[in-house]
């Protein structure tokens, strides 16, 4: 019997199971954008504080790896911080 996990993932690729089809089918979606991760959020696909988190930002991981921001810039607000500290 294999064991069932959540979120599976790899460099570059992202399944997350459907937690709307348990217990009677085992079905994990492919994300592979943001947007696609969101929507398995709001659709409660998964479920959880934890899982949501390490869902997005895996996702936006895949995303950089697979080269998915587009080759636009990332910029930061001017005056502030990239990463504040408080």
């Amino acid at each position: 019997m294999t064991s069932l996990q959540a979120i599976r993932y790899s460099r570059g690729k992202l399944e997350v199971l459907d937690q709307l089809r348990l217990p009677h089918e085992h079905h994990y979606d492919v994300v592979s954008t943001s947007e696609e991760a969101f929507e398995c959020i709001r659709t409660m696909k998964v479920r959880g504080a934890p899982a949501i988190a390490i869902v997005a930002s895996l996702a936006h991981a895949v995303e950089l790896v697979q080269g998915g921001w587009g080759g636009r810039e990332i910029q930061r607000p001017r005056g502030r911080a990239l990463f504040p500290l408080t």
